[in-house]
């Protein structure tokens, strides 16, 4: 099983959290609204490309904790 390092939760953690908040104040204010099906693809490509850096990304880390050698 992968894992993600202490760095890298706490900052996920912080992005979802502002999210959320972000969310809740639109909400708050009266400004939410459906977004358009049309947009969903758009949305299906970030996602799409955020997962695909961060498996790179965590590739990468993998690779060099793998070649580093013991101390």
């Amino acid at each position: 099983m992968h894992t993600i390092d202490g760095g890298m939760h706490q900052l996920l953690r912080f992005g979802m959290l502002r999210a959320r908040c972000c969310a809740f104040a639109v909400a708050l204010l009266g400004g939410w609204e459906p977004v358009a099906l049309t947009k969903f693809g758009a949305w299906a490509l970030l996602t799409s490309v955020t997962f695909v850096l961060a498996e790179r990304l965590r590739g990468l880390g993998e690779r060099e904790r793998l070649t580093r050698q013991p101390t």
